[in-house]
């Protein structure tokens, strides 16, 4: 499969031209124009941001940041499922457990800060926000259920409808 973004097809484009071309193609999608990170100071009062909407349509185009959703067929019924599941975190959930100094979580720290810049984020606000994902994801990693959990399918495999669903969580 190949992607098109402004009628220039990466896969094909030598190096060159794509260093000319630069990030442009990703600062013109909506994606770039509503990140907190990128618009610095600008950004709209919190009270306008809607995390709903930002979810789905990001879930549209395979990022899921605070729990992954997929539909497939069962495992135990020959019926189409849809699977609410844990974040995926950045690294390896282990990674996330020893220091906050540790060389991975700096490592991470720094190519976040880095690749916001490089798409022209304010370097203070970029610093702020990197340290602030990496806060988060130790956080989650925190609360993520055990490997051990993970590989045992009984334990995460509970199967309901969406009128339950509905019934039970309203909001």
């Amino acid at each position: 499969m190949h992607y098109v973004i402004n009628s220039i097809n990466w896969f094909s484009t030598s190096e060159a031209k794509i260093e000319e071309i630069g990030v442009q193609p990703y600062l013109i999608t909506q994606f770039a124009k509503e990140w907190p990170t990128l618009i610095g100071k600008n950004w709209p009062n919190r009270s306008s941001f809607d995390l709903n909407d930002v979810t789905t349509r990001y879930s549209r185009v395979g990022t899921m940041p605070l729990f992954s959703v997929s539909v497939s067929v069962s495992l135990t019924e020959s019926r189409y499922t849809i699977y609410l599941d844990e974040p995926r975190l950045f690294m390896p959930g282990t990674l996330y457990m020893g220091s906050r100094t540790n060389s991975a979580l700096k490592a991470l720290e720094t190519y976040l800060r880095d690749v916001a810049i490089e798409l022209g984020a304010d370097p203070a606000v970029a610093a702020q926000d990197a340290t602030g994902v990496v806060d988060f994801q130790i956080k989650l990693a925190k609360i993520k259920a055990s490997q051990l959990w993970n590989r045992r399918l009984s334990d995460r495999y509970h199967p309901t409808t969406l009128a339950a669903i509905g019934k039970n969580y309203s909001y």
